[in-house]
Order: structure tokens, then sequence, then C-alpha cells
């Protein structure tokens, strides 16, 4: 592309067909980053944990097992503490 010749110069691809190559570019960097051993948190899902005043034994310990289950993957974590107000 070079818009400062005369007469312009432009070139004319599928739209559908570069987002394609891009997001292949993007897989294939995400790929060799985990093969390094980087970036294992930031490119999962973040999960989210929400705990109440009052909860039950059997519901927290189901919740906390979720939890660590999820960290031994790698996921990053977040714990929601709500009060109820009286």
């Amino acid at each position: 592309v070079n818009l400062t010749q005369t007469p312009p110069v432009i070139k004319a691809v599928d739209f559908d067909k570069h987002l394609y190559e891009l997001k292949k570019k993007e897989r294939k960097n995400l790929t060799k980053k985990r093969k390094e051993g980087g970036g294992a948190i930031s490119d999962r899902p973040l999960k989210e944990f929400k705990f109440r005043a009052g909860i039950d034994d059997h519901d927290l310990r189901r919740k906390t097992a979720n939890m660590c289950r999820y960290l031994e993957r790698g996921h990053a974590i977040r714990v929601t503490l709500t009060a109820r107000k009286h």
C-alpha cells in the first residue's frame, strides 16, 4: 500500500481471510508462550467464587475444593466475600 505514489497503489484483500490469518498467528504465539512456560495464568479465563456469611460447611468445602482444582490448572481466581446488612 502506497498512497503517496501517483497513481495511489492499494492492495485488495479478503477481510475474512485477513482476520483468519491474524487469529492463526495469535494462536501460534500463545502455544509458543505455553511451551516456554510463560503466560499460563493470563491466557486462561478468570474464575470467580462468591461466599456469603453463613455458608454451609459442605458448600464451603465444595467451593474450596473447586478453587484448588482451578489453581492447579493455572487459572486466575477471584474470591468475593459478601455480608448481609441487618
